[in-house]
This record gives structure tokens, C-alpha cells and sequence, in this order.
């Protein structure tokens, strides 16, 4: 399941993946893969969120892109920073904190736009 700006999806007037928080620590036992994106302004006052809290505490892996440092420390420890498009911070239980270069590669039908 991919949620994309859930800041957009998560406001005061509800949440519709909010019964997902529940089924997160038997997501793996039933072969569900969820995927939230959202921008780094205000992610740390959404950390109490039901599912990103829920996510934070099975210490699923984490990616962060570019983003102002001033808006704290958003994936166990790590703060995000100013970096070059397609950079990425990864964060895992199993191997710490790692960069990475992430590539977009365009796809047949958009080259022949």
C-alpha cells in the first residue's frame, strides 16, 4: 500500500488509513507493505501520529530526502539536510544510517514524448 502526501491524507478532519495502525505489527506476517510519503515541513509534530507512530515503533526503514534541519530529529536520531536531488539519508535498525543515491530512469513510453 503506498499512501503518498499523508499530510494531505492525516488532518484534524480524520484519517481514513487510521485503522491501518492496528494491523501494522502483523503487516509482514500477512505480506503487506505499506509506504507513506509526505514532506519533511511540520513532519515533527505528526510523529504522534497512529501510524507513523506505529511505523516508528516496529523501527521500519526510513528514507529522508532534502529537508530543513531545524525541523528535528524525524527518523529515530536523524535530522534531515539540504542535499542534492535524489540523495537520500536511510535509516534501519539492522544497518544504521547509511546515504544513498536514488535515480529516476524514464521509461520507454516518456521518451518518445
Amino acid at each position: 500500500m503506498l499512501i503518498d502526501d499523508y499530510d494531505l491524507v492525516a488532518t484534524q478532519q480524520g484519517n481514513p488509513a487510521a485503522p491501518l495502525a492496528q494491523m501494522l505489527a502483523q503487516a509482514s506476517d500477512v505480506g503487506m507493505h505499506v509506504i507513506v510519503t509526505r514532506r519533511t515541513g511540520g513532519a515533527s509534530r505528526a510523529a504522534y501520529d497512529p501510524i507513523l507512530q506505529g511505523m516508528t515503533d516496529l523501527g521500519v526503514t526510513g528514507v529522508l530526502l532534502s529537508g530543513n534541519p531545524e525541523e528535528g530529529q524525524l527518523i529515530g536520531r536523524v535530522k534531515p539536510i539540504l542535499s542534492e536531488p535524489g540523495r537520500a539519508q536511510v535509516v534501519s535498525r539492522a544497518r544504521g544510517l547509511q546515504v544513498a543515491q536514488l535515480a529516476y530512469v524514464r521509461s520507454v513510453h516518456e521518451t518518445e514524448e
